[in-house]
Protein backbone atom coordinates (compact mmCIF):
# COMPACT_ATOMS: atom_id res chain seq x y z
CA UNK A 1 0.00 0.00 0.00
CA UNK A 2 3.05 1.88 0.79
CA UNK A 3 4.26 1.95 -2.59
CA UNK A 4 0.52 2.31 -4.16
CA UNK A 5 0.56 5.87 -2.16
CA UNK A 6 4.15 6.97 -3.51
CA UNK A 7 2.77 5.71 -7.23
CA UNK A 8 -0.54 8.22 -6.55
CA UNK A 9 1.44 10.74 -5.07
CA UNK A 10 3.94 10.93 -8.16
CA UNK A 11 1.06 10.72 -10.67
CA UNK A 12 2.20 7.83 -11.99
CA UNK A 13 -0.92 5.88 -10.64
CA UNK A 14 -2.77 5.94 -13.95
CA UNK A 15 0.15 3.72 -15.73
CA UNK A 16 -1.31 0.63 -16.89
CA UNK A 17 2.20 -1.08 -16.60
CA UNK A 18 2.89 -0.01 -12.69
CA UNK A 19 -0.76 -0.89 -12.39
CA UNK A 20 -0.35 -4.22 -13.27
CA UNK A 21 3.00 -4.64 -10.80
CA UNK A 22 0.96 -3.36 -8.12
CA UNK A 23 -1.97 -5.83 -8.80
CA UNK A 24 0.12 -8.93 -8.99
CA UNK A 25 1.98 -6.93 -5.68
CA UNK A 26 -1.21 -7.37 -3.92
CA UNK A 27 -1.89 -10.51 -4.88
CA UNK A 28 1.11 -12.09 -3.38
CA UNK A 29 0.83 -10.76 -0.45
CA UNK A 30 -3.08 -11.61 -0.62
CA UNK A 31 -4.83 -8.70 -0.39
CA UNK A 32 -7.38 -9.91 -2.93
CA UNK A 33 -9.83 -7.11 -2.63
CA UNK A 34 -7.16 -4.33 -3.25
CA UNK A 35 -6.22 -6.10 -6.31
CA UNK A 36 -9.33 -6.21 -7.45
CA UNK A 37 -10.57 -2.64 -6.80
CA UNK A 38 -7.05 -1.37 -8.42
CA UNK A 39 -7.92 -3.77 -11.49
CA UNK A 40 -11.51 -2.24 -12.09
CA UNK A 41 -10.25 1.77 -11.63
CA UNK A 42 -8.23 0.88 -15.47
CA UNK A 43 -9.86 -0.79 -18.37
CA UNK A 44 -7.20 -3.56 -18.70
CA UNK A 45 -7.35 -5.96 -21.71
CA UNK A 46 -4.59 -7.88 -20.11
CA UNK A 47 -6.17 -11.86 -20.17
CA UNK A 48 -3.26 -13.01 -17.98
CA UNK A 49 -3.81 -10.30 -15.44
CA UNK A 50 -7.64 -11.25 -15.12
CA UNK A 51 -6.62 -15.04 -15.19
CA UNK A 52 -4.42 -14.78 -12.57
CA UNK A 53 -7.00 -12.59 -10.25
CA UNK A 54 -9.71 -14.70 -10.98
CA UNK A 55 -7.45 -17.86 -10.18
CA UNK A 56 -6.47 -16.05 -6.65
CA UNK A 57 -9.86 -15.84 -5.74
CA UNK A 58 -11.06 -19.02 -6.56
CA UNK A 59 -7.92 -20.54 -4.74
CA UNK A 60 -9.25 -19.41 -1.86
CA UNK A 61 -12.89 -20.99 -2.09
CA UNK A 62 -14.67 -17.46 -3.00
CA UNK A 63 -15.91 -18.65 -5.94
CA UNK A 64 -18.97 -16.04 -5.97
CA UNK A 65 -16.47 -13.09 -6.47
CA UNK A 66 -14.19 -15.54 -9.07
CA UNK A 67 -17.75 -15.67 -11.15
CA UNK A 68 -18.13 -11.94 -10.97
CA UNK A 69 -15.03 -11.52 -12.19
CA UNK A 70 -15.26 -13.63 -15.18
CA UNK A 71 -18.37 -12.01 -16.19
CA UNK A 72 -16.78 -8.66 -16.02
CA UNK A 73 -14.16 -10.11 -18.23
CA UNK A 74 -16.28 -11.00 -21.11
CA UNK A 75 -14.89 -7.52 -22.52
CA UNK A 76 -11.40 -9.04 -23.10
CA UNK A 77 -11.33 -10.31 -26.82
CA UNK A 78 -9.29 -13.34 -26.28
CA UNK A 79 -9.33 -15.35 -22.87
CA UNK A 80 -6.89 -17.94 -21.83
CA UNK A 81 -7.80 -21.67 -22.00
CA UNK A 82 -6.64 -21.55 -17.96
CA UNK A 83 -9.20 -18.92 -17.47
CA UNK A 84 -12.38 -21.34 -18.65
CA UNK A 85 -10.90 -24.43 -16.78
CA UNK A 86 -11.13 -22.02 -13.57
CA UNK A 87 -14.87 -20.90 -14.57
CA UNK A 88 -16.16 -24.49 -15.50
CA UNK A 89 -14.83 -25.90 -12.16
CA UNK A 90 -15.84 -22.44 -10.05
CA UNK A 91 -19.43 -23.10 -11.80
CA UNK A 92 -19.36 -26.67 -10.34
CA UNK A 93 -18.19 -25.93 -6.84
CA UNK A 94 -20.80 -23.54 -6.95
CA UNK A 95 -23.64 -25.70 -7.62
CA UNK A 96 -24.00 -24.50 -11.46
CA UNK A 97 -23.12 -27.79 -12.92
CA UNK A 98 -25.55 -26.78 -16.00
CA UNK A 99 -23.70 -22.98 -15.99
CA UNK A 100 -20.59 -25.14 -16.57
CA UNK A 101 -21.65 -27.27 -19.42
CA UNK A 102 -22.85 -24.19 -21.64
CA UNK A 103 -19.64 -22.50 -20.84
CA UNK A 104 -17.86 -25.79 -22.08
CA UNK A 105 -20.00 -24.77 -25.57
CA UNK A 106 -19.18 -21.38 -25.27
CA UNK A 107 -15.54 -22.27 -25.24
CA UNK A 108 -15.54 -24.29 -28.23
CA UNK A 109 -17.38 -21.45 -30.52
CA UNK A 110 -14.81 -19.21 -29.52
CA UNK A 111 -12.62 -21.63 -31.13
CA UNK A 112 -11.02 -22.74 -27.48
CA UNK A 113 -9.82 -26.26 -28.08
CA UNK A 114 -10.76 -27.95 -24.39
CA UNK A 115 -8.03 -29.87 -23.20
CA UNK A 116 -7.45 -33.09 -20.27
CA UNK A 117 -8.53 -30.47 -17.00
CA UNK A 118 -11.34 -29.18 -19.16
CA UNK A 119 -12.87 -32.73 -19.49
CA UNK A 120 -12.27 -33.93 -16.04
CA UNK A 121 -14.24 -31.07 -14.60
CA UNK A 122 -16.95 -30.93 -17.53
CA UNK A 123 -17.33 -35.19 -16.72
CA UNK A 124 -17.94 -34.07 -13.06
CA UNK A 125 -20.78 -31.54 -14.04
CA UNK A 126 -22.10 -34.37 -16.11
CA UNK A 127 -22.16 -36.88 -13.39
CA UNK A 128 -23.85 -34.38 -10.81
CA UNK A 129 -26.62 -33.57 -13.36
CA UNK A 130 -26.90 -37.62 -14.81
CA UNK A 131 -26.52 -36.16 -18.12
CA UNK A 132 -25.62 -38.96 -20.27
CA UNK A 133 -25.63 -37.37 -23.64
CA UNK A 134 -22.80 -34.77 -23.18
CA UNK A 135 -20.61 -37.35 -21.17
CA UNK A 136 -20.89 -39.49 -24.08
CA UNK A 137 -20.01 -36.23 -26.30
CA UNK A 138 -16.83 -35.00 -23.81
CA UNK A 139 -15.90 -38.91 -24.18
CA UNK A 140 -15.59 -38.52 -27.70
CA UNK A 141 -13.64 -35.44 -28.11
CA UNK A 142 -11.32 -36.49 -25.38
CA UNK A 143 -10.68 -39.69 -27.52
CA UNK A 144 -10.26 -37.62 -30.60
CA UNK A 145 -7.28 -36.10 -28.87
CA UNK A 146 -5.74 -39.18 -27.95
CA UNK A 147 -6.12 -38.14 -24.20
CA UNK A 148 -7.51 -41.15 -22.64
CA UNK A 149 -5.02 -43.49 -23.26
CA UNK A 150 -3.09 -44.48 -20.05
CA UNK A 151 -4.39 -41.42 -18.50
CA UNK A 152 -5.64 -42.74 -15.04
CA UNK A 153 -7.39 -39.46 -13.77
CA UNK A 154 -9.36 -38.63 -16.92
CA UNK A 155 -10.01 -42.64 -17.33
CA UNK A 156 -11.39 -42.92 -13.08
CA UNK A 157 -13.73 -39.62 -14.27
CA UNK A 158 -15.53 -41.28 -17.31
CA UNK A 159 -16.23 -43.99 -14.96
CA UNK A 160 -17.52 -42.34 -12.64
CA UNK A 161 -19.97 -40.32 -15.30
CA UNK A 162 -21.17 -43.62 -17.18
CA UNK A 163 -21.82 -44.92 -13.55
CA UNK A 164 -23.48 -41.68 -12.31
CA UNK A 165 -25.62 -41.69 -15.32
CA UNK A 166 -26.35 -44.88 -14.45
CA UNK A 167 -24.60 -46.66 -17.81
CA UNK A 168 -22.15 -48.90 -15.65
CA UNK A 169 -21.13 -51.45 -17.97
CA UNK A 170 -19.82 -48.27 -20.39
CA UNK A 171 -17.98 -47.76 -16.62
CA UNK A 172 -16.73 -51.25 -16.97
CA UNK A 173 -15.75 -50.98 -20.84
CA UNK A 174 -13.44 -47.85 -19.91
CA UNK A 175 -11.89 -49.66 -16.46
CA UNK A 176 -11.30 -52.86 -18.65
CA UNK A 177 -9.58 -50.68 -21.58
CA UNK A 178 -6.73 -49.07 -18.99
CA UNK A 179 -3.75 -51.03 -18.72
CA UNK A 180 -2.80 -52.61 -15.30
CA UNK A 181 -0.29 -50.78 -14.59
CA UNK A 182 -2.37 -47.54 -15.03
CA UNK A 183 -5.27 -48.82 -12.69
CA UNK A 184 -4.70 -47.25 -9.05
CA UNK A 185 -6.94 -47.81 -6.08
CA UNK A 186 -9.17 -44.61 -6.79
CA UNK A 187 -10.20 -45.89 -10.11
CA UNK A 188 -10.82 -48.95 -8.59
CA UNK A 189 -12.58 -47.39 -5.86
CA UNK A 190 -14.70 -45.39 -8.82
CA UNK A 191 -15.93 -48.50 -10.76
CA UNK A 192 -16.39 -50.57 -7.76
CA UNK A 193 -18.95 -47.49 -6.21
CA UNK A 194 -20.20 -47.46 -10.08
CA UNK A 195 -21.65 -51.18 -9.24
CA UNK A 196 -22.81 -50.72 -5.75
CA UNK A 197 -24.88 -47.47 -6.10
CA UNK A 198 -26.26 -48.84 -9.24
CA UNK A 199 -27.50 -51.59 -7.18
CA UNK A 200 -24.88 -54.30 -8.78
CA UNK A 201 -23.72 -55.48 -5.32
CA UNK A 202 -22.40 -58.99 -5.83
CA UNK A 203 -20.94 -57.39 -9.27
CA UNK A 204 -18.66 -55.38 -6.65
CA UNK A 205 -17.81 -58.35 -4.78
CA UNK A 206 -16.73 -60.19 -7.62
CA UNK A 207 -14.48 -57.23 -8.86
CA UNK A 208 -13.18 -56.85 -5.21
CA UNK A 209 -11.88 -60.23 -5.40
CA UNK A 210 -10.16 -59.61 -9.34
CA UNK A 211 -8.88 -56.05 -7.64
CA UNK A 212 -6.84 -59.25 -4.98
CA UNK A 213 -5.73 -60.82 -7.76
CA UNK A 214 -4.67 -58.62 -10.85
CA UNK A 215 -4.28 -55.04 -9.01
CA UNK A 216 -0.88 -53.48 -8.35
CA UNK A 217 -2.31 -51.38 -5.76
CA UNK A 218 -3.88 -51.88 -2.49
CA UNK A 219 -7.21 -51.52 -0.62
CA UNK A 220 -7.70 -48.55 1.23
CA UNK A 221 -10.61 -47.60 3.91
CA UNK A 222 -12.95 -46.66 1.31
CA UNK A 223 -12.49 -49.81 -0.77
CA UNK A 224 -13.55 -51.57 1.90
CA UNK A 225 -16.93 -49.52 2.94
CA UNK A 226 -17.58 -49.61 -0.62
CA UNK A 227 -17.29 -53.21 -0.48
CA UNK A 228 -18.94 -53.26 2.89
CA UNK A 229 -22.13 -51.21 1.76
CA UNK A 230 -22.10 -53.85 -0.90
CA UNK A 231 -22.03 -57.05 1.15
CA UNK A 232 -25.24 -55.45 3.65
CA UNK A 233 -27.30 -54.25 0.47
CA UNK A 234 -27.98 -58.18 -0.40
CA UNK A 235 -27.18 -59.46 3.27
CA UNK A 236 -23.90 -61.51 2.20
CA UNK A 237 -22.90 -62.18 5.46
CA UNK A 238 -20.06 -64.65 5.37
CA UNK A 239 -18.74 -62.18 2.44
CA UNK A 240 -19.07 -58.83 4.54
CA UNK A 241 -17.45 -60.85 7.56
CA UNK A 242 -14.38 -61.52 5.95
CA UNK A 243 -14.02 -58.03 4.64
CA UNK A 244 -13.88 -57.09 8.59
CA UNK A 245 -11.32 -59.84 9.44
CA UNK A 246 -8.95 -58.76 6.22
CA UNK A 247 -9.70 -55.37 7.70
CA UNK A 248 -8.37 -56.15 11.23
CA UNK A 249 -5.55 -58.69 9.47
CA UNK A 250 -3.91 -55.69 7.44
CA UNK A 251 -4.02 -53.49 10.31
CA UNK A 252 -6.28 -51.03 8.44
CA UNK A 253 -7.02 -48.12 11.14
CA UNK A 254 -10.70 -48.38 11.40
CA UNK A 255 -11.67 -44.59 10.96
CA UNK A 256 -15.33 -43.10 11.69
CA UNK A 257 -16.31 -44.08 7.89
CA UNK A 258 -15.15 -47.87 7.51
CA UNK A 259 -16.60 -48.12 11.06
CA UNK A 260 -20.27 -47.18 10.32
CA UNK A 261 -20.00 -49.21 6.91
CA UNK A 262 -19.16 -52.37 9.18
CA UNK A 263 -21.84 -51.68 11.70
CA UNK A 264 -24.25 -50.66 8.70
CA UNK A 265 -23.13 -54.47 6.77
CA UNK A 266 -23.99 -56.34 10.21
CA UNK A 267 -26.97 -55.03 10.47
CA UNK A 268 -28.38 -55.20 7.11
CA UNK A 269 -27.05 -58.73 7.79
CA UNK A 270 -29.21 -59.45 10.34
CA UNK A 271 -26.37 -59.53 12.74
CA UNK A 272 -27.59 -56.66 14.98
CA UNK A 273 -25.86 -57.82 17.89
CA UNK A 274 -22.61 -57.38 16.28
CA UNK A 275 -23.65 -54.19 14.75
CA UNK A 276 -24.28 -53.07 18.94
CA UNK A 277 -21.03 -54.51 19.83
CA UNK A 278 -18.95 -52.48 17.32
CA UNK A 279 -21.43 -48.90 17.74
CA UNK A 280 -20.45 -49.48 21.44
CA UNK A 281 -16.71 -49.74 21.00
CA UNK A 282 -17.01 -46.60 18.20
CA UNK A 283 -18.53 -44.97 21.01
CA UNK A 284 -15.95 -45.66 23.71
CA UNK A 285 -12.83 -44.53 21.45
CA UNK A 286 -14.41 -41.69 20.92
CA UNK A 287 -14.79 -40.82 23.91
CA UNK A 288 -17.62 -37.45 24.10
CA UNK A 289 -17.37 -36.61 20.44
CA UNK A 290 -20.51 -38.38 18.33
CA UNK A 291 -21.15 -38.58 15.08
CA UNK A 292 -24.83 -38.53 13.39
CA UNK A 293 -24.65 -40.98 11.10
CA UNK A 294 -23.13 -43.78 13.10
CA UNK A 295 -26.38 -42.70 15.48
CA UNK A 296 -28.71 -43.22 12.16
CA UNK A 297 -27.15 -46.17 10.94
CA UNK A 298 -27.79 -48.02 14.55
CA UNK A 299 -30.93 -46.95 14.98
CA UNK A 300 -31.75 -47.67 11.07
CA UNK A 301 -30.44 -50.93 12.21
CA UNK A 302 -33.11 -51.15 14.50
CA UNK A 303 -36.04 -49.69 13.24
CA UNK A 304 -35.20 -52.33 9.65
CA UNK A 305 -35.48 -55.12 11.94
CA UNK A 306 -38.92 -53.85 13.34
CA UNK A 307 -37.33 -53.41 16.95
CA UNK A 308 -39.23 -50.37 17.83
CA UNK A 309 -38.98 -50.55 21.46
CA UNK A 310 -34.63 -50.88 21.02
CA UNK A 311 -35.21 -47.68 18.59
CA UNK A 312 -37.43 -45.87 21.04
CA UNK A 313 -34.38 -46.22 23.53
CA UNK A 314 -31.58 -45.61 21.66
CA UNK A 315 -33.86 -42.69 20.02
CA UNK A 316 -34.21 -41.44 23.91
CA UNK A 317 -30.61 -41.74 24.57
CA UNK A 318 -29.89 -39.29 21.67
CA UNK A 319 -32.24 -36.75 22.35
CA UNK A 320 -29.65 -35.71 25.46
CA UNK A 321 -27.13 -35.30 23.04
CA UNK A 322 -25.81 -32.08 21.44
CA UNK A 323 -28.62 -30.54 18.66
CA UNK A 324 -26.81 -32.16 15.65
CA UNK A 325 -27.50 -35.52 17.08
CA UNK A 326 -31.49 -34.75 18.19
CA UNK A 327 -32.18 -33.61 15.10
CA UNK A 328 -31.10 -36.72 13.05
CA UNK A 329 -32.58 -38.78 15.17
CA UNK A 330 -35.84 -37.35 14.42
CA UNK A 331 -34.97 -38.09 11.04
CA UNK A 332 -34.34 -42.00 11.45
CA UNK A 333 -37.52 -42.06 13.50
CA UNK A 334 -39.56 -40.30 11.08
CA UNK A 335 -37.84 -42.56 8.25
CA UNK A 336 -38.87 -45.79 10.53
CA UNK A 337 -42.46 -44.91 10.62
CA UNK A 338 -42.53 -43.74 7.17
CA UNK A 339 -41.26 -47.08 5.73
CA UNK A 340 -43.96 -49.34 8.09
CA UNK A 341 -46.34 -47.17 7.01
CA UNK A 342 -47.12 -44.86 10.06
CA UNK A 343 -48.94 -42.12 8.54
CA UNK A 344 -50.80 -41.18 11.25
CA UNK A 345 -48.26 -41.71 14.23
CA UNK A 346 -45.27 -40.05 12.22
CA UNK A 347 -47.27 -36.68 11.92
CA UNK A 348 -47.56 -36.77 15.77
CA UNK A 349 -44.26 -36.89 15.67
CA UNK A 350 -43.77 -34.62 13.61
CA UNK A 351 -45.67 -31.87 15.18
CA UNK A 352 -43.80 -32.26 18.09
CA UNK A 353 -40.45 -31.88 16.65
CA UNK A 354 -42.05 -28.58 15.46
CA UNK A 355 -43.26 -27.61 18.77
CA UNK A 356 -39.80 -28.66 20.47
CA UNK A 357 -38.19 -26.12 17.94
CA UNK A 358 -36.20 -28.34 15.87
CA UNK A 359 -36.06 -27.27 12.50
CA UNK A 360 -36.57 -29.97 9.92
CA UNK A 361 -34.02 -30.56 7.12
CA UNK A 362 -34.22 -31.98 3.33
CA UNK A 363 -34.30 -35.91 5.10
CA UNK A 364 -37.20 -34.67 7.31
CA UNK A 365 -39.61 -33.12 4.73
CA UNK A 366 -38.76 -36.42 2.15
CA UNK A 367 -39.21 -38.70 5.20
CA UNK A 368 -42.88 -37.29 5.54
CA UNK A 369 -43.73 -37.30 1.99
CA UNK A 370 -42.75 -40.81 2.11
CA UNK A 371 -45.54 -41.34 4.80
CA UNK A 372 -48.45 -39.82 2.62
CA UNK A 373 -47.70 -41.70 -0.72
CA UNK A 374 -50.49 -44.07 -0.72
CA UNK A 375 -52.13 -43.40 2.14
CA UNK A 376 -54.94 -41.00 0.92
CA UNK A 377 -53.45 -38.19 3.13
CA UNK A 378 -53.19 -35.13 0.54
CA UNK A 379 -54.14 -32.40 3.18
CA UNK A 380 -50.98 -33.43 5.06
CA UNK A 381 -49.00 -33.19 2.21
CA UNK A 382 -50.12 -29.80 1.32
CA UNK A 383 -49.10 -28.68 4.74
CA UNK A 384 -45.51 -30.27 4.78
CA UNK A 385 -45.66 -29.12 1.05
CA UNK A 386 -46.39 -25.49 2.18
CA UNK A 387 -43.26 -25.51 5.18
CA UNK A 388 -40.95 -26.82 2.07
CA UNK A 389 -41.92 -23.65 0.49
CA UNK A 390 -41.68 -21.58 3.13
CA UNK A 391 -37.82 -23.45 3.68
CA UNK A 392 -37.05 -22.01 0.31
CA UNK A 393 -36.20 -26.20 -0.85
CA UNK A 394 -39.64 -26.51 -3.18
CA UNK A 395 -37.63 -26.21 -6.32
CA UNK A 396 -34.39 -28.69 -5.73
CA UNK A 397 -34.28 -31.89 -7.25
CA UNK A 398 -34.35 -33.63 -4.09
CA UNK A 399 -37.49 -32.50 -2.35
CA UNK A 400 -39.32 -31.39 -5.53
CA UNK A 401 -39.00 -35.20 -6.72
CA UNK A 402 -40.25 -36.49 -3.36
CA UNK A 403 -43.09 -33.70 -3.87
CA UNK A 404 -44.02 -34.93 -7.10
CA UNK A 405 -44.04 -38.87 -6.20
CA UNK A 406 -46.22 -37.92 -3.34
CA UNK A 407 -48.65 -36.08 -5.06
CA UNK A 408 -48.73 -38.85 -8.00
CA UNK A 409 -49.80 -41.20 -5.45
CA UNK A 410 -51.95 -39.31 -3.86
CA UNK A 411 -53.78 -38.98 -7.19
CA UNK A 412 -53.19 -35.34 -7.72
CA UNK A 413 -51.52 -35.51 -11.00
CA UNK A 414 -51.79 -31.75 -11.92
CA UNK A 415 -49.75 -30.74 -9.20
CA UNK A 416 -47.34 -33.27 -10.13
CA UNK A 417 -46.85 -31.72 -13.14
CA UNK A 418 -46.73 -28.48 -12.10
CA UNK A 419 -44.11 -29.19 -9.78
CA UNK A 420 -41.89 -31.02 -12.30
CA UNK A 421 -42.38 -27.97 -14.64
CA UNK A 422 -40.74 -25.59 -11.83
CA UNK A 423 -37.96 -28.17 -10.85
CA UNK A 424 -34.40 -26.03 -11.11
CA UNK A 425 -32.79 -29.20 -12.60
CA UNK A 426 -34.00 -32.62 -13.56
CA UNK A 427 -32.66 -36.30 -13.34
CA UNK A 428 -33.71 -39.71 -14.15
CA UNK A 429 -35.25 -39.61 -10.95
CA UNK A 430 -37.56 -36.90 -11.27
CA UNK A 431 -38.22 -38.04 -14.91
CA UNK A 432 -39.05 -41.76 -13.24
CA UNK A 433 -41.49 -40.27 -10.78
CA UNK A 434 -43.72 -38.30 -13.60
CA UNK A 435 -43.74 -41.25 -15.17
CA UNK A 436 -45.13 -42.78 -12.42
CA UNK A 437 -47.36 -40.35 -11.51
CA UNK A 438 -48.76 -40.21 -14.94
CA UNK A 439 -49.04 -44.65 -14.87
CA UNK A 440 -50.69 -44.47 -11.48
CA UNK A 441 -53.65 -42.25 -12.27
CA UNK A 442 -54.66 -44.40 -15.18
CA UNK A 443 -52.42 -41.80 -17.83
CA UNK A 444 -50.52 -45.16 -19.46
CA UNK A 445 -49.87 -43.39 -23.09
CA UNK A 446 -48.91 -40.15 -21.60
CA UNK A 447 -46.52 -42.01 -19.66
CA UNK A 448 -44.85 -44.03 -22.48
CA UNK A 449 -44.29 -39.99 -24.32
CA UNK A 450 -42.44 -39.38 -21.19
CA UNK A 451 -40.23 -42.29 -21.86
CA UNK A 452 -39.41 -40.74 -24.99
CA UNK A 453 -38.92 -37.38 -23.79
CA UNK A 454 -36.53 -38.71 -20.83
CA UNK A 455 -34.19 -40.25 -23.74
CA UNK A 456 -34.47 -36.76 -26.12
CA UNK A 457 -33.31 -34.83 -22.86
CA UNK A 458 -30.35 -37.21 -22.71
CA UNK A 459 -31.49 -38.90 -19.99
CA UNK A 460 -30.51 -42.74 -19.33
CA UNK A 461 -33.43 -45.04 -18.36
CA UNK A 462 -32.74 -47.08 -14.92
CA UNK A 463 -34.62 -50.04 -14.46
CA UNK A 464 -36.66 -48.30 -12.90
CA UNK A 465 -37.97 -46.55 -15.62
CA UNK A 466 -38.29 -49.45 -17.65
CA UNK A 467 -40.22 -51.32 -14.75
CA UNK A 468 -42.79 -48.22 -15.19
CA UNK A 469 -42.77 -48.80 -18.58
CA UNK A 470 -43.91 -52.73 -18.51
CA UNK A 471 -46.22 -52.11 -15.97
CA UNK A 472 -48.20 -49.05 -17.90
CA UNK A 473 -47.84 -51.50 -21.13
CA UNK A 474 -49.39 -54.04 -19.15
CA UNK A 475 -52.37 -52.00 -17.86
CA UNK A 476 -53.16 -50.30 -21.21
CA UNK A 477 -52.89 -54.05 -23.21
CA UNK A 478 -50.57 -53.06 -25.07
CA UNK A 479 -48.43 -56.31 -24.74
CA UNK A 480 -46.36 -56.27 -28.18
CA UNK A 481 -45.04 -52.77 -26.84
CA UNK A 482 -43.82 -53.78 -23.65
CA UNK A 483 -41.95 -57.06 -24.71
CA UNK A 484 -39.96 -54.45 -26.75
CA UNK A 485 -39.64 -52.55 -24.47
CA UNK A 486 -38.03 -55.51 -21.98
CA UNK A 487 -35.53 -56.37 -25.25
CA UNK A 488 -34.80 -52.79 -25.47
CA UNK A 489 -33.63 -52.71 -21.74
CA UNK A 490 -31.54 -55.93 -21.71
CA UNK A 491 -29.79 -55.67 -25.18
CA UNK A 492 -29.43 -51.53 -25.76
CA UNK A 493 -28.91 -50.29 -21.96
CA UNK A 494 -27.34 -53.73 -20.95
CA UNK A 495 -29.66 -53.84 -17.72
CA UNK A 496 -30.14 -57.41 -15.95
CA UNK A 497 -33.82 -57.97 -15.40
CA UNK A 498 -34.77 -57.55 -11.53
CA UNK A 499 -37.44 -59.81 -10.01
CA UNK A 500 -39.65 -56.56 -10.31
CA UNK A 501 -39.10 -56.40 -14.40
CA UNK A 502 -40.45 -59.88 -14.43
CA UNK A 503 -43.27 -59.56 -12.13
CA UNK A 504 -44.25 -56.72 -14.83
CA UNK A 505 -44.00 -58.95 -17.47
CA UNK A 506 -45.52 -61.78 -15.92
CA UNK A 507 -48.38 -59.41 -15.61
CA UNK A 508 -48.42 -58.16 -18.82
CA UNK A 509 -48.78 -61.58 -20.53
CA UNK A 510 -51.29 -62.69 -18.00
CA UNK A 511 -53.09 -59.60 -18.90
CA UNK A 512 -53.09 -60.20 -22.36
CA UNK A 513 -53.90 -63.76 -22.14
CA UNK A 514 -50.71 -64.98 -22.97
CA UNK A 515 -50.44 -67.66 -20.45
CA UNK A 516 -48.21 -70.04 -21.60
CA UNK A 517 -45.55 -67.30 -21.80
CA UNK A 518 -46.49 -65.79 -18.66
CA UNK A 519 -46.44 -69.69 -16.94
CA UNK A 520 -43.01 -70.52 -19.15
CA UNK A 521 -41.56 -67.21 -17.42
CA UNK A 522 -42.39 -68.14 -14.12
CA UNK A 523 -40.51 -71.24 -13.89
CA UNK A 524 -37.62 -69.56 -15.02
CA UNK A 525 -37.51 -66.94 -12.05
CA UNK A 526 -35.57 -67.78 -9.12
CA UNK A 527 -37.72 -70.06 -6.79
CA UNK A 528 -37.82 -67.19 -3.78
CA UNK A 529 -39.61 -64.81 -6.47
CA UNK A 530 -41.54 -67.93 -7.67
CA UNK A 531 -44.40 -68.06 -5.28
CA UNK A 532 -45.41 -64.08 -6.07
CA UNK A 533 -45.25 -64.67 -9.37
CA UNK A 534 -47.33 -67.34 -9.44
CA UNK A 535 -50.07 -65.94 -7.43
CA UNK A 536 -50.00 -63.10 -10.76
CA UNK A 537 -50.23 -65.93 -12.91
CA UNK A 538 -52.93 -68.37 -11.35
CA UNK A 539 -55.36 -64.91 -11.05
CA UNK A 540 -54.71 -64.67 -15.11
CA UNK A 541 -55.97 -68.26 -15.29
CA UNK A 542 -58.81 -67.39 -13.48
CA UNK A 543 -59.78 -64.27 -15.33
CA UNK A 544 -59.13 -66.14 -18.58
CA UNK A 545 -61.06 -69.42 -17.67
CA UNK A 546 -57.94 -71.48 -18.24
CA UNK A 547 -58.93 -74.17 -15.86
CA UNK A 548 -55.96 -77.15 -16.08
CA UNK A 549 -53.15 -74.25 -15.95
CA UNK A 550 -54.72 -73.03 -13.07
CA UNK A 551 -54.62 -76.32 -11.69
CA UNK A 552 -51.29 -77.03 -12.42
CA UNK A 553 -49.51 -73.55 -11.02
CA UNK A 554 -51.57 -73.90 -7.88
CA UNK A 555 -50.00 -77.33 -7.15
CA UNK A 556 -46.79 -75.77 -7.85
CA UNK A 557 -47.57 -72.85 -4.84
CA UNK A 558 -49.23 -75.29 -2.32
CA UNK A 559 -45.32 -77.41 -3.04
CA UNK A 560 -43.01 -74.16 -2.71
CA UNK A 561 -45.25 -72.28 -0.54
CA UNK A 562 -47.77 -74.62 1.65
CA UNK A 563 -48.21 -71.86 4.03
CA UNK A 564 -50.11 -69.44 1.07
CA UNK A 565 -53.99 -69.81 1.61
CA UNK A 566 -54.56 -67.38 -2.01
CA UNK A 567 -53.56 -70.30 -3.85
CA UNK A 568 -56.44 -72.33 -2.55
CA UNK A 569 -58.96 -69.42 -3.00
CA UNK A 570 -58.11 -68.61 -6.45
CA UNK A 571 -58.18 -72.40 -7.15
CA UNK A 572 -61.86 -72.54 -5.96
CA UNK A 573 -62.43 -69.34 -7.83
CA UNK A 574 -61.39 -70.79 -10.82
CA UNK A 575 -63.79 -73.40 -10.20
CA UNK A 576 -66.78 -71.74 -8.72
Amino acid sequence: RSIHADLVRDGLDRDEFLASYVIHMYLRLGSLYDARQLLCQFDLDDAGLWTTMISAFAQRGQHREALDLFHAMQQIPEKSLVTWNIMIAAYIHHGFPTKSLQLLDQMQLEGIRPQKVTFINSLNGCSILGKLRPGKTIHSCAAEQRLIDRDVVLSTALITMYSKCGSVDEARKIFDSMAGDVKNTISWNAMLAGYAQNSRSSDAIQLFRSMDLEAQCDPNSTTFATLLDACGEIAALREGEAAHDRIIATGLSINLVLGTAIVRMYSKCGRIDRARELFDRIRDDRGKEEDVVLWTTMLGGYSDRGDHAAALELFREMRIKPDAIAAISWNAMLGAMAAQGLAIEAMELFRRMLGEGSRPDEITFAAMLDCFVGQSSLGEGRFVHGLINESGRDRGVFLGTALLNMYGKCGSLADSIAIFANLSHRNTISWNALIAAHASNGRFLESLDLFQELQNEGFLANTITFQSVIAACGHAGLADRGCDYMVLMIEDHGIVPLPEHYGCMIDLLGRAGWLGEAEDLVLRTPQEERAFNGMALLSSCRTHGDFERGRRVAQMLMKIAPGRTGAYALLSNIYA
